[in-house]
């Protein structure tokens, strides 16, 4: 299994944790979805909203407190 994580391309989502029913596929980033921050300490939430995909790697997010930012697919993931 975990040769299936490590396996997948750099350009898809991750999740935060595995979900009880996982098929081995990478979660869908979708508008309007909140995700959760990797890098905490630099924002002012742990979470934020994705608001639409800027390019293959990167999403233009809201960050309650913070406001609108972009982040590369690599600094956030996704919950179940």
């Amino acid at each position: 299994m975990q040769a299936l994580i490590n396996n997948r391309s750099q350009s898809q989502a991750k999740w935060c944790y595995l979900p009880l029913n996982w098929t081995g596929e990478a979660p869908k980033a979708e508008d309007q979805t909140w995700v959760q921050l990797l890098a905490e300490d630099l924002f002012a939430d742990d979470q934020a909203l994705l608001l639409c995909q800027e390019s293959e790697n990167e999403w233009v997010v809201w960050v309650p407190g913070q406001g609108e930012t972009r982040l590369d697919i690599s600094e956030f993931c996704i919950n179940p």
